[in-house]
């Protein structure tokens, strides 16, 4: 996924970032997903996108996140 900015995004711009369809089934809730684990705090716009608030990165999000693209492990590892 891309680094968003702190900014409102609409249903096109999120789905495209996220790479989660617009017309999936359950789209506001795997996007809140995959924001809530990247770090992003944001508040949901229903039907219309989200907005960016901020973004937490700890350095343990960090080095999961290199776990998981660097070395193909599970998403779920803790």
């Amino acid at each position: 996924m891309i680094e968003l900015e702190n900014r409102f995004y609409s249903r096109a711009e999120i789905s495209e970032a996220t790479g989660i369809p617009a017309n999936a089934s359950q789209f506001a809730r795997d996007v809140k997903k995959k924001l809530a684990d990247e770090g992003y705090v944001y508040e949901w716009k229903p039907r219309r996108g989200v907005q960016i608030l901020s973004r937490t990165v700890t350095p343990l999000m960090e080095l999961k996140k290199l776990l998981v693209e660097r070395l193909g492990l599970s998403s779920q590892i803790d």
